[in-house]
Parts: structure tokens; sequence; C-alpha cells
């Protein structure tokens, strides 16, 4: 076990081809630990290869072979996994590790596009992360992946479109309390308070 991880967020949108998938393992295994990959287009039966391929252990949430699913691929001899978390529709994955005898949640989220669903899907994530704060006394949080959603309009989106973001009030609200009932930190705009 370890007291530095490496994690690395990724969308890949699609690693349903053969050599983008062995090209974005390779990628993974040379720079992380823990790779929290969204947008793969993975079923269930790609399971049993995918694992193979990576070389190490995976946990999939599936979406079907054209839209949707995230994985959690993880190299063992680092964490102690004690529970893993999926999701039936291919939206998120997790996994709680132990490191020093402290819980730590290590969550893939891939939210929906549409502003209703983002809505319903933050409000579920709520839900799922109180539960388990309930589970794992002092539970700390780490939450990567593709949330659709940007909470600086300025700072957050490398083009300035012409039409607004269409993401309601609510979804900015709902996901600035998950940020402060889960004490979460958007590390890359702590670390770069102005930067695009």
């Amino acid at each position: 076990m370890t007291d530095k991880l490496r994690i690395l967020s990724q969308n890949t949108r699609g690693l349903r081809d053969f050599a983008k998938r062995k090209g974005a393992f390779q990628f993974f295994r040379s720079r992380c630990d823990i790779a929290l990959i969204q947008e793969t287009y993975s079923t269930k039966d790609d399971e049993r290869l995918w694992k193979i391929q990576w070389g190490d252990e995976a946990i999939f949430s599936h979406g079907t072979n054209k839209r949707k699913g995230c994985i959690i691929l993880y190299k063992q001899s680092k964490i102690q996994v004690v529970k893993q978390i999926t999701d039936s529709g291919g939206r998120f994955c997790g996994i709680v590790i132990n490191i020093n005898e402290n819980p730590i949640l290590i969550m893939n989220i891939y939210a929906p596009n549409d502003p209703k669903d983002n809505n319903k899907f933050f409000i579920k994530m709520r839900n799922l992360l109180q539960e388990l704060q309930e589970e794992y006394t002092e539970l700390e949080i780490i939450m990567g992946g593709d949330f659709n959603f940007v909470e600086n309009e300025e700072l957050d989106r490398s083009k300035q479109s012409l039409t607004p973001c269409n993401h309601s009030r609510l979804t900015q609200d709902l996901f600035l309390q998950l940020r402060d009932m889960f004490d979460i930190t958007d590390c890359y705009r702590q670390l770069h308070p102005l930067k695009k």
C-alpha cells in the first residue's frame, strides 16, 4: 500500500477500437496508479478482454457500445479496495479504499449532457455520497470525471460559446451544494485560480 497515488481522469470518447484502447491503456499504465475513464462505450462482454489488456484490476459501469460507460482502472498492488460501487446506467463507478486505515472514496462520473438529466444525476450523486458517509466514518472523497457542467463559464471553457450554457441554475446550485456538503475542491482551480 502507498501514501501517494497518481490519479488521472480522461474522457476517451470511445474505447471500442483495439489500437486506441491499447494506446490508452499503455498511457495510463505509465502515468498513473488509478485511471478514471469516461465515455468508454463498454459492454459486459468487453470486461474480460479489457482487464487482460489493462493487465490489472478494473471496475466497470457499462453504457452501450455507442454511448456512455465509465471504468476505473487501478493497480492492485497500490491500493486495498474495500467496496466497489457501480451504476447500471453507465454514469458512475467508484471504489472505497483504505490508506493508513483511512477510508477514501474514489468516484468516477460521466454526467449527462441534458440539463434535466444532469439535475437528477447530481441529486442521485448527493444521496449516494450521503449514504457512503454514513457507512464509512471520516470518509475522504476524491471525485473525477466528466461533469458536463462548468462552475465558471469564463474560466472553465476553452472557447466562449455564442450561445449561453443551457444548464439550469438548479444544476449549478446542486453542484455547489455537493461541493460544500462533502468538502470537495476543484484541485485544478485551487492550483490555478485564474488560468483557463
